[in-house]
């Protein structure tokens, strides 16, 4: 009899733990999602196949779904309205999709990818709506019902057939905007617009004076051979964050009163002049990486900086250098000054690339005080321990 009681009692408690169990977490696929769990990534073929289930778990605030495993040949996503405290929605490789069924007043951000919804007009219910994403996923921003998105502060339209701005002047609480690859070229309707980052790559943009009045840009991203000048900008003290990398950017002289700016970022343009950089206190970090530059003076005081990237420019004469007392990374590989010595006076620097160099003497090496490991010529890494026996070898001719 007892043993009988016990096996009640046991089977009892399993039953309660396996109740309780589901009580704590909704089974989607092959994924258990807890209530203490706000987020959900769902990837896998059987967890697109048990998609309706999210309807159960109704606290989800960021639901990521990627339609890559699917074997369905449209994927039903009007589960998504019962997800009443949804915050954050991305999309991805759903091919072509009815997004009807998002109506959720709660979403604040939303990203499409490699997709694209049978129509945008379920945007138009998306009043809190903050960030917009739509990479490969439109061909004209007149899809958008943009006059019902009052609330966006940043769109980002990527690799798409986007060729206009016309309209964009509604979204008058935009910040942010970036076009990356489209087929963009007049930044007029921008014009009326207030922004604090930008980011124009890989368009057909020409003229950047439509974004006179947003004096108060914070992160400027330039890329792509189209933009030779930042011509028609305001930038001020505003400005903290620039990046010209793989541009057609040859003049930077409106960067001349960005006097705040921390990070100048200019790998592979057509830079040869730096003296819109001249007394940037605040600059910790320069790359010049692959432009025609030779001459550093304008670089001389610039108290704060840290990270400094010279490698395959045309700098001869290192005697600004000198100067830069707070630079603890240098990268001076592969440009034809011969002279090192000037590195001496670098106190900070810890980090430092000398690839092929063409100077002789690297004994100036061993005088700085904070430098330890390097690497010169052909990715050689040394330390102040090795260098003179290598200098040695280095200097001895090759045999033939």
């Amino acid at each position: 009899m007892r043993l009988l009681v016990h096996c009640i009692l046991w089977t009892m408690l399993i039953a309660h733990q396996a109740v309780a169990q589901s009580d704590n977490c909704v089974q989607i696929g092959s994924q258990c999602q807890k209530r203490t769990d706000h987020s959900l990534i769902i990837r896998k073929a059987a967890d697109l196949a048990d998609l309706s289930a999210v309807a159960d778990a109704p606290w989800i605030r960021l639901l990521s779904i990627s339609g890559r495993e699917s074997t369905e040949n449209q994927i039903d996503l009007s589960v998504i309205a019962h997800l009443t405290q949804l915050e954050r929605l991305d999309l991805t490789d759903l091919g072509a999709f009815d997004a009807s069924g998002i109506q959720n007043e709660s979403l604040t951000s939303l990203s499409i990818r490699n997709g694209r919804p049978l129509s945008y007009d379920f945007a138009a219910s998306l009043e809190k709506l903050q960030t917009l994403q739509i990479n490969n996923a439109i061909d004209s921003i007149s899809e958008l019902p943009l006059n019902k998105l009052g609330a966006l502060e940043q769109l980002s339209i990527i690799n798409s057939g986007v060729s206009s701005l016309e309209g964009i002047e509604a979204l008058q609480n935009l910040e942010a905007i970036a076009l990356t690859n489209n087929p963009v070229r007049d930044l007029g309707p921008l014009a009326q617009l207030k922004l604090r980052r930008v980011t124009l790559v890989s368009n057909q943009i020409t003229d950047l004076s439509p974004l006179a009045r947003s004096t108060e840009i914070t992160h400027l991203r330039i890329g792509g051979p189209s933009i030779a000048s930042l011509n028609g900008l305001r930038l001020g003290p505003s400005l903290v964050h620039f990046d010209g990398s793989k541009s057609g950017l040859r003049d930077i002289s409106a960067l001349a009163p960005a006097t705040n700016v921390k990070r100048v970022l200019l790998e592979q343009a057509n830079v040869t002049n730096v003296a819109a950089l001249r007394g940037k206190f605040r600059l910790e970090q320069i790359d010049l990486r692959k432009n025609p530059i030779s001459d550093l003076s304008p670089l001389v005081d610039l108290p704060n900086l840290t990270v400094l990237d010279l490698s395959d420019t045309m700098v001869f004469d290192l005697a600004p250098l000198r100067h830069l007392k707070s630079v603890k990374s240098v990268s001076l590989s592969r440009i034809p000054a011969e002279d090192i010595s000037p590195l001496v006076g670098m106190i900070r620097v810890e980090g430092l690339w000398l690839n092929d160099t063409l100077a002789s003497d690297l004994s100036p090496l061993l005088e700085m005080p904070s430098l330890d490991t390097f690497v010169v010529d052909d990715q050689k890494m040394l330390t102040k321990d090795n260098l003179p026996t290598y200098m040695e070898t280095r200097l001895k001719p090759k045999k033939e």
